[in-house]
Protein backbone atom coordinates (compact mmCIF):
# COMPACT_ATOMS: atom_id res chain seq x y z
CA UNK A 1 0.00 0.00 0.00
CA UNK A 2 1.32 3.43 -0.93
CA UNK A 3 0.53 6.30 1.40
CA UNK A 4 1.46 9.98 1.28
CA UNK A 5 1.09 13.02 3.49
CA UNK A 6 1.42 16.65 2.53
CA UNK A 7 0.34 16.22 -1.09
CA UNK A 8 -2.96 15.18 -2.64
CA UNK A 9 -3.00 12.13 -4.89
CA UNK A 10 -5.13 12.72 -7.98
CA UNK A 11 -5.54 11.17 -11.43
CA UNK A 12 -3.34 12.66 -14.11
CA UNK A 13 -6.44 13.58 -16.12
CA UNK A 14 -7.43 16.06 -13.40
CA UNK A 15 -4.39 18.24 -14.29
CA UNK A 16 -4.64 20.14 -11.01
CA UNK A 17 -1.60 21.98 -9.62
CA UNK A 18 -0.40 20.67 -6.27
CA UNK A 19 -1.44 17.07 -6.96
CA UNK A 20 0.71 14.03 -7.66
CA UNK A 21 0.65 10.36 -8.59
CA UNK A 22 3.07 7.46 -8.12
CA UNK A 23 5.56 5.83 -10.45
CA UNK A 24 7.09 2.51 -9.42
CA UNK A 25 10.55 1.49 -10.63
CA UNK A 26 11.17 -2.27 -10.41
CA UNK A 27 14.90 -2.98 -10.55
CA UNK A 28 15.36 0.25 -12.52
CA UNK A 29 17.39 3.21 -11.28
CA UNK A 30 15.28 6.28 -10.60
CA UNK A 31 17.82 9.00 -11.08
CA UNK A 32 17.25 12.55 -9.97
CA UNK A 33 15.52 13.85 -13.08
CA UNK A 34 13.82 17.05 -14.01
CA UNK A 35 12.34 15.63 -17.20
CA UNK A 36 9.03 13.78 -17.29
CA UNK A 37 9.15 10.10 -16.36
CA UNK A 38 8.44 8.20 -19.59
CA UNK A 39 5.17 6.29 -19.62
CA UNK A 40 5.59 2.70 -20.81
CA UNK A 41 9.32 2.45 -20.05
CA UNK A 42 10.42 -1.10 -19.15
CA UNK A 43 10.37 -1.66 -15.40
CA UNK A 44 8.45 1.57 -14.73
CA UNK A 45 4.80 1.41 -13.68
CA UNK A 46 2.73 4.56 -14.00
CA UNK A 47 -0.13 4.83 -11.49
CA UNK A 48 -1.91 7.65 -13.33
CA UNK A 49 -5.30 7.00 -11.73
CA UNK A 50 -3.83 7.87 -8.29
CA UNK A 51 -3.82 4.21 -7.30
CA UNK A 52 -2.24 3.36 -3.95
CA UNK A 53 -1.49 -0.28 -4.73
CA UNK A 54 -0.10 -2.35 -7.58
CA UNK A 55 0.43 -6.10 -8.04
CA UNK A 56 3.05 -7.57 -10.34
CA UNK A 57 1.90 -10.85 -11.91
CA UNK A 58 5.31 -12.49 -11.77
CA UNK A 59 8.74 -11.54 -10.56
CA UNK A 60 11.71 -13.85 -11.00
CA UNK A 61 13.18 -15.41 -7.88
CA UNK A 62 15.99 -13.37 -6.34
CA UNK A 63 16.69 -9.97 -4.82
CA UNK A 64 14.69 -6.99 -6.15
CA UNK A 65 14.17 -3.31 -5.46
CA UNK A 66 11.11 -1.09 -5.89
CA UNK A 67 11.44 2.68 -5.86
CA UNK A 68 8.21 4.66 -5.48
CA UNK A 69 8.41 8.25 -6.76
CA UNK A 70 5.76 10.97 -6.77
CA UNK A 71 5.36 13.08 -9.90
CA UNK A 72 3.11 15.97 -10.88
CA UNK A 73 0.36 15.67 -13.54
CA UNK A 74 3.04 16.22 -16.23
CA UNK A 75 4.97 13.19 -14.88
CA UNK A 76 7.78 15.45 -13.63
CA UNK A 77 9.18 14.28 -10.27
CA UNK A 78 8.30 16.56 -7.37
CA UNK A 79 10.97 18.92 -6.07
CA UNK A 80 12.40 18.06 -3.64
CA UNK A 81 12.18 14.41 -4.67
CA UNK A 82 9.57 12.36 -2.84
CA UNK A 83 10.78 8.76 -3.03
CA UNK A 84 10.89 5.61 -0.99
CA UNK A 85 12.73 2.35 -1.66
CA UNK A 86 11.95 -1.21 -0.65
CA UNK A 87 14.18 -4.22 -1.26
CA UNK A 88 12.89 -7.77 -1.07
CA UNK A 89 13.69 -11.34 -2.05
CA UNK A 90 11.40 -13.58 -4.08
CA UNK A 91 11.82 -17.24 -3.14
CA UNK A 92 11.12 -19.91 -5.75
CA UNK A 93 8.05 -22.01 -4.92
Amino acid sequence: MLDVTGVELAPVADQRPGTAHHHLFLDVDAETVKDPIPVGAPGVVHLGQAQTAFHWDSIAPGRHRIIAMLADPGHVPLTPLVVDTVTFVVVAP
